[in-house]
């Protein structure tokens, strides 16, 4: 299957807000939109190519000043417009388009998902419809692959203004081809969840997870990164970590229009290490759910390290007792 990549051709819309005079701030918003700009970046996008809208790049105090604001968004997306106007070919600004939110979020009654940003709060509302900006971006054809990710909340919660979208209904003839990759923290009434990943280094649990897919936990032996691939272990890799009822929504489809190569990365393998606890010495395996593949290896006091595939395993101790484990962060550990 043959999918050449461009990533000079990419562009990008990064927003991510720490900073909520009327909400509470977060920890790793702003830090998660840095982590994916430096990925995109490393794959060959242009800097000049990704637009990053963080509310510590404004001075305020109250709502009323905050940044960024709606507003910004309609003037990116409008300059899309603009550039695109005119030109007769197929997918005229390139081949791909990122939309990255990363902040306070709601699922709103009419406009379902549904980014924050600062200005929020209980007597005004400015807010990003994602799944009408996921709709634009779409049936406009600007860009022959699309790609949303929503890292925030989706309470359920009454604003005092309704969200608007100052766009019309335009569909491209081409708007049918055009893949969609979309990935949004969480279901309906539900919560994404920052966590600490380092010391001072906060981030959503999330973005994080996809862009470790992205370097290459999600990769195949080629090292191609798989938009249907890198579903499958993005919601493995976030479930291990928080538990099932904070399973994100990733939509990617592997038939037509076409699958979406998503980018090159070289093939990365998690590590199991196992401690020995109730159990010093004895008989201890790890069996590949997949297949039922199983390795046997003797304790001797000290801790084991295995590099294994991406997947689920179940570890049993020598007095048979087991414990299922599913290996997508770098390191697993698990004591027996």
């Amino acid at each position: 299957m043959g999918v050449a990549l461009d990533p000079a051709s990419h562009r990008a819309l990064l927003i991510g807000v720490d900073r909520y005079p009327d909400w509470g701030d977060l920890k790793g918003a702003e830090s998660d939109i840095d982590d994916v700009e430096a990925w995109l970046l490393s794959t060959g996008v242009s800097p000049d190519r990704v637009t990053k809208l963080r509310s510590k790049d404004y001075r305020f105090t109250t709502a009323r000043r905050a940044r960024p604001v709606f507003q910004q968004v309609v003037d990116w997306l409008t300059g899309l417009e603009e550039e695109a106007d005119g030109r007769p070919d197929d997918f005229p600004l390139g081949e791909r388009v990122y939309l990255v939110f990363a902040g306070h979020g709601i699922n709103h009654k009419e406009f379902q998902q549904t980014g924050l940003l600062p200005r929020s709060g209980p007597r005004f509302s400015d807010c990003l419809p994602l799944l009408s900006a996921r709709t634009f971006l779409r049936t406009r054809a600007y860009f022959r692959e699309v790609v949303v990710v929503a890292d925030c909340c989706r309470d359920q919660v009454k604003l005092a203004l309704t969200p608007s979208w100052p766009f019309g209904v335009e569909t491209h003839r081409n708007s049918n081809q055009v893949s969609v990759f979309e990935v949004y923290a969480a279901e309906a009434g539900e919560k994404a969840i920052e966590q600490e990943f380092a010391p001072g280094k906060w981030g959503g649990v999330t973005t994080q997870a996809l862009l470790r897919g992205l370097q290459g936990f999600a990769a195949d032996d080629q090292g191609r990164v798989w938009a249907h691939t890198l579903k499958g272990y993005l919601i493995a890799a976030v479930v291990a970590r928080l538990g099932q009822e904070f399973e994100p929504q990733v939509s990617a489809k592997e038939e037509e229009p076409s699958p979406m190569l998503l980018c090159q990365s070289a093939r990365r393998r998690p590590t199991l290490r196992i401690v020995p606890k109730a159990h010093k010495t004895g008989l201890v395996t790890v069996t590949r759910k997949k297949d039922s593949e199983t390795a046997g290896v003797a304790l001797l006091g000290e801790p084991l390290e295995f590099v294994l595939d991406v997947g689920y395993y179940a570890v049993t101790a020598p007095d048979g007792s087991r414990q299922d484990v599913t290996l997508a962060w770098e390191e697993t550990t698990v004591y027996v």
